[in-house]
């Protein structure tokens, strides 16, 4: 950190590649790489700088990862742009203010808590003061535009019946929200009646809000109060089916406390008959307070580690539910952006971070028209070159658009294997979890390297025709070093003969089809030592005149093509040796 530096809140972007931590005596905003793949690991790249002299308090990131929202002693929600696809490719210019402020908003009684919601254009937050619960709950939205981000807030009262109640929510500093949107939770402090020893019952506690997200969110119950508890954190765990709040003392102790949201949720549906603006839901049901814990130490800052299988699923029902939906094209080329593409420009995780945090996910087997679409038609949107016949021309010829991200997706599916099956069974594909080779094969290609990639000859000789044009070779080289043995004093270092082609059909091997299909090979040989090397070589590349049936799917070159063009996939050639000595 920089001299001087007061860290406070800390929030780390969708993808895990930077932190940011708030300064809580000055205006600035720290960008810590945290990307153990990056050259800069460990160290802070960037200071953003926003006019809250006075320092920050809270920091949030919206669920899309395209926006920073800090709350500020000054009574300000600061808003930064921090868009991936924002960040300027020309030197000097920034003409999205990617890294920068781009506005704030006042709040009438001073924001505190801050926390993203499902809705990527919503946050909520709290004002944290002593002596008002009005306007104690709010909702901020935004739109996605940076430069013109047209904010709006509205308000809720943290008032369940009367303010001078022991049992109330007072001075909310904390706030989280279910991942259905569907409730939000309220750390309250409730610092003024504790310290002014107003009530020896007065404690911290934790409220309920129903709908946070619609146009009437309301408190409706809360969790019973901790005489001389100031409640300051509350957060829910990574799968949402616990809510964990910090109950810190004013002596320098304190617990935590863990709650069932399930118990609550079904408690504050069916309360049984009992007044939930007079009586606490752990009272009703003594099963929503699932554990509590003394802590140690003043425990203040709440952390949850993410269960990242849990998260992608539940972002995969929702991707189910954008393509089921018209015109949603940009929400999906957002979810591939965060969580399929291999790593572009240094601006998304790569495929292989990715599959070290998930593996196997789930059993997704919605068959979208629309997506299906995209294999067999409207190839206009690809913009594929058709200058070339032989292969798809020079790689990366053009900027990746949305559709060609989807086919990345899709056939990332169709590659298969134990990682993948599940994104063909997503679009209502079959996939090649039993075809090997052909999976390697085409991974590789959408692993966007270009390398060569050798196979196993004593597997790819197993093709009847294969092995035979093999054994040809081999027999056509023992002919040739005998003649030149015969009839040369000198003999040469080498000798080989002209290439020829081969095919593999798909009665003989499926897989190998798919993998290689046709290719050429040629013998070389040392007639001094009598070694002899069958040269095997295919150009793994799609063809804008060809077309495949891949899997009873009928599928145009080109489509795949299209993926080397835009540089999101690349060709590369197949290599295959096999050695014999006379």
């Amino acid at each position: 950190m920089p001299s001087g530096a007061s860290p406070g809140a800390i929030s780390i972007d969708p993808w895990d590649n930077y932190a940011y931590i708030t300064d809580s005596k000055r205006g600035s905003i720290y960008v810590l790489d945290v990307n153990p793949d990056s050259p800069s690991y460990n160290q802070v790249v960037q200071t953003i700088p926003v006019n809250a002299t006075s320092g920050l308090r809270q920091i949030a990131i919206s669920s899309d990862g395209h926006k920073l929202f800090a709350t500020a002693a000054d009574g300000y929600i600061y808003a930064v742009n921090i868009d991936p696809e924002d960040k300027p490719s020309v030197p000097n210019s920034n003409p999205r203010k990617w890294g920068e402020q781009i506005g704030k908003v006042l709040t009438p009684t001073g924001a505190w808590g801050l926390a993203a919601t499902p809705d990527p254009l919503k946050m909520v937050f709290t004002n944290g003061n002593r002596e008002t619960d009005g306007s104690g709950f709010g909702v901020l939205t935004v739109s996605d535009d940076p430069l013109n981000w047209v904010p709006t807030t509205g308000y809720t009262n943290l008032t369940l019946t009367d303010n001078n109640n022991v049992f109330e929510v007072n001075e909310g500093v904390a706030v989280t929200v279910t991942a259905d949107g569907k409730y939000a939770f309220v750390a309250g402090r409730n610092s003024k009646k504790i310290i002014l020893g107003e009530d020896p019952l007065a404690g911290g506690n934790i409220g309920i809000i129903k709908d946070p997200l619609g146009p009437n969110p309301k408190l409706v119950a809360a969790t019973e109060p901790v005489p001389g508890i100031l409640t300051n954190n509350v957060t829910l765990s990574g799968d949402g089916k616990y809510l964990i709040g910090s109950y810190p003392t004013l002596g320098g102790g304190g617990s935590a406390y863990v709650f069932d949201v399930g118990e609550i949720i079904k408690t504050v549906e069916n309360p049984g008959g009992k007044d939930l603006t007079k009586v606490a839901v752990d009272k009703i049901d003594p099963k929503v307070v699932s554990k509590s814990f003394a802590t140690g130490g003043n425990p203040l800052g709440l952390l949850v580690a993410q269960n990242f299988e849990d998260i992608l699923l539940r972002e995969l029902e929702q991707f189910e539910r954008l393509l089921s939906e018209p015109n949603n094209l940009k929400q999906i080329d957002d979810f591939l952006k965060r969580w399929i593409l291999p790593h572009i420009q240094g601006k998304y995780p790569t495929i292989e971070r990715i599959l070290r945090r998930f593996g196997e996910t789930g059993d997704w087997t919605v068959a979208d028209a629309e997506i299906i679409a995209l294999l067999n038609g409207a190839l206009d949107r690809y913009r594929f070159d058709s200058s070339r016949v032989d292969g798809s021309g020079p790689h990366g010829v053009r900027a990746p658009i949305p559709e060609d991200r989807e086919i990345h997706l899709i056939f990332r599916g169709v590659a298969g294997g134990a990682n993948f099956a599940w994104f063909a069974r997503l679009v209502g594909l079959g996939n090649f979890e039993n075809l090997p080779n052909a999976s390697r094969h085409m991974n590789h290609y959408l692993d966007n390297s270009g390398k060569p990639l050798t196979i196993d000859m004593n597997e790819f000789m197993k093709v009847p025709s294969v092995k035979q044009n093999v054994d040809r070779a081999v027999e056509d080289a023992k002919k040739t070093i005998a003649i030149a043995r015969k009839n040369s004093k000198n003999l040469p270092n080498t000798i080989s003969n002209a290439g020829k082609t081969g095919k593999v059909t798909r009665d003989e091997s499926e897989d190998w089809f798919f993998a290689v299909g046709d290719y050429i090979y040629w013998w070389e040989a040392d007639p001094v030592s009598g070694e002899i090397t069958v040269q095997i070589r295919d150009k793994y590349n799609w063809d804008q005149t060809k077309d495949v049936q891949i899997l009873g799917v009928p599928i145009k070159d080109e489509i795949l093509g299209s993926l080397h063009q835009a540089g999101l996939a690349q060709e590369y050639e197949v290599r295959g040796e096999y050695k014999q000595r006379i």
